[in-house]
């Protein structure tokens, strides 16, 4: 099965913090066999969010993503999943 992760915010893309999540989660779906082939990226637009979340679930069979700790003025993903 082919995995993807999507790591979400605009502090990633800038440097502000490294994402340690995402080789966590890599090391753990190859310890049970799941073959990662895409780690994406995205800010923090809804816009954004979405395009790669549909993209992630039209080529992959397991999408998990990682970001904040939930919507805030600076995160408007609130509505994003649903609009996938």
């Amino acid at each position: 099965m082919q995995a993807e992760v999507v790591a979400v915010g605009s502090e990633l893309l800038l440097g502000q913090i490294i994402d340690t999540t995402s080789g966590v989660i890599a090391r753990h779906l190859a310890a049970i066999g799941l073959n990662l082939f895409y780690k994406t990226t995205v800010g923090d637009n809804l816009g954004r969010v979405t395009a790669v979340l549909r993209q992630a679930l039209d080529s992959s069979h397991v999408v998990l993503t990682t970001g904040g700790i939930g919507p805030t003025a600076s995160r408007p993903r609130s509505g994003a999943g649903w609009a996938t």
